[in-house]
């Protein structure tokens, strides 16, 4: 299965007009259903994923494995919250709940400033919200 994901070409981001390309063939059908007024939510949830997938593999499977981490890390913190709420309520324990859900964008905001310019483990984040990562991108917005 790595090996699958390694030699998946990797997209960048609006980085050639390729991409904009396969975007425009992927929503097509999409754009069409909402013409007739009709949804294709399995579709757009594929197109998604697939995108997703495609952007994040390549060589370089760090990314893919960051955003593993970070769907597993948000689902124990929501559900650990769901479960508490049900027993007790606490305003220091929303508090904590709600930083530690956070707290993977403060590394990526605060990571590049204390490595000098290197990008966060966490930096699928910086793809999926379009916020600068390093000192670098601000520079070249």
């Amino acid at each position: 299965m790595i090996e699958f994901l390694k030699q998946l070409p990797h997209l960048e981001h609006y980085g050639t007009p390729i991409y904009f390309i396969y975007l425009i063939l992927a929503f097509l059908p999409i754009f069409v259903g909402l013409f007739f007024k009709k949804r294709f939510p399995i579709y757009e949830g594929l197109v998604s994923l697939i995108f997703i997938i495609l952007m994040l593999t390549g060589s370089n499977l760090k990314q893919i494995y960051a955003l593993l981490f970070y769907v597993v890390w948000q689902i124990l913190i929501v559900y650990s919250y769901k479960f508490y709420r049900q027993k007790a309520d606490n305003k220091w324990i929303f508090y904590l709940h709600s930083f530690l859900s956070v707290l993977p964008l403060i590394f990526v905001k605060v990571e590049p400033a204390i490595k000098n310019g290197h990008q966060s483990l966490f930096g699928f984040r910086d793809f999926l919200f379009n916020l600068p990562s390093s000192r670098d991108d601000y520079r070249n917005a």
